[in-house]
């Protein structure tokens, strides 16, 4: 995904060497210039990464088309439980990479369903846990009564807008029907994201998740990764002399408007990365630059 972006930003097609590096986790040549890659995976131990490696080579005895897949799993999904208490997941996800094209990304729908309970009359508010608690304000609007809805069961809201007021429409209708202390289940759906790879990258899937307990939006917990893959990176930069340096952050967020790597950066002290020139955010299906080089070797 990162040779992609950089094919298409620079305009000149990268590849990965076959080769590995002995320092760096990988090497993209473009010519006659190489990129030197180290690939920060911020998804926790190695038991779990074990464990959603096992989940990935389940879906792949079962995958049907040729090409290299992600699935990208919303933060706090422990995806071996949910695919226990959800047999059709399984088959849910193949669906969804059906006929993506090179480079493209989806959202897949996931049923779920969130439970509304009406608690009192007066007032007209909603008080919201789980994925939609930022609607609660458009979710309270025209609400007559007080009440509590639970959400837990959404992780990833979708994209468009339009989507999310479908739910949100659905909710405000069944309040208009409850009474006092009376609790609906209402089925939704959660949006899960697959993509596809260049035609080039190995083919199979690739599950993309982060234990359930890391919290991707507590500032301090990205900081501290943030540096450590910076170091990290920072080393491998001063033992192999490359013509570039790419630092790439590979990571599950709910979306990619929401990452705090960005911000974190930024607050950080530029001496600790000055010795590196591009660092990608690879998440939620997509590419995002947050260190821009500050010159480019083929210029």
């Amino acid at each position: 995904m990162a040779a992609g972006w950089m094919s298409h930003h620079y305009f000149r097609t990268f590849h990965i060497l076959d080769e590995k590096s002995e320092i760096h986790d990988a090497i993209l040549k473009q010519r006659n210039f190489s990129v030197g890659v180290t690939i920060a995976k911020l998804w926790g131990n190695d038991d779990y990464v074990n464990s959603i490696d096992d989940y990935a080579n389940l879906l792949n005895t079962e995958i049907e088309d040729d090409g290299g897949y992600n699935i990208w799993i919303p933060p706090r999904v422990n995806i071996n439980d949910r695919a226990l208490s959800n047999p059709d997941l399984n088959t849910t996800l193949l669906n969804g990479i059906k006929h993506l094209s090179p480079g493209e990304r989806r959202e897949v729908r996931i049923p779920t369903s969130v439970k509304l309970a009406k608690l009192e009359n007066d007032g007209a508010y909603v008080s919201v846990t789980g994925g939609l608690s930022n609607e609660w304000t458009t979710i309270s609007e025209g609400i007559e009564g007080a009440f509590h809805l639970d959400s837990r069961e959404i992780y990833r809201t979708p994209d468009e807008s339009a989507e999310l007021d479908v739910i949100l429409s659905q909710i405000r209708d069944k309040a208009s029907m409850l009474k006092v202390e009376e609790l609906t289940i209402i089925p939704v759906h959660d949006y899960w994201v697959v993509s596809r790879l260049q035609t080039e990258a190995p083919e199979g899937i690739s599950v993309i998740s982060t234990p359930p307990q890391i919290d991707l939006i507590e500032g301090s917990y990205i900081r501290r990764e943030l540096r450590q893959q910076i170091a990290r990176a920072s080393k491998q930069v001063t033992a192999e002399s490359t013509d570039l340096s790419l630092l790439i952050l590979l990571t599950s967020v709910t979306h990619m408007k929401d990452e705090l790597f960005t911000t974190s950066l930024k607050s950080m002290n530029p001496q600790l990365y000055g010795n590196l020139d591009l660092i990608l955010l690879v998440t939620d299906g997509s590419v995002r630059q947050i260190l821009k080089p500050r010159s480019l070797p083929w210029e």
